[in-house]
């Protein structure tokens, strides 16, 4: 059974090699007490949300499902471990400088 957290995000993808990968990406604004806590954060998820992808797995007909939590600072900080997400994902850099101003 799925979670019932508001902030869970399923995004199935078909990537070029027709695999189809989906993601439960929980962006979560926190204020920075440790340079740990992003990683924390990302168990912190991985926990919550681990136990429900054979649930997602199989109403989006997927075959794999990454879990990722994102921290943001509570001040605008935008912590490595989304610089790192963000790029592997091939996403836009600049976005990043907005999602730290919205988090203020």
């Amino acid at each position: 059974m799925p979670p019932s957290y508001t902030s869970l995000l399923a995004l199935p993808s078909v990537l070029k090699n027709n695999s189809r990968i989906g993601f439960i990406i929980d962006p979560t604004v926190r204020f920075e007490c440790s340079s740990d806590q992003p990683l924390d954060v990302d168990r912190e998820k991985k926990r919550i949300y681990e136990p429900t992808i054979s649930y997602y797995l199989e109403k989006y007909n997927l075959s794999k499902i990454t879990v990722t939590g994102l921290m943001i600072g509570a001040r605008g900080t935008i912590p490595n471990f989304i610089k790192l997400f963000w790029q592997t994902h091939n996403l836009e850099i600049s976005k990043l400088k907005y999602i730290g101003i919205i988090a203020l």
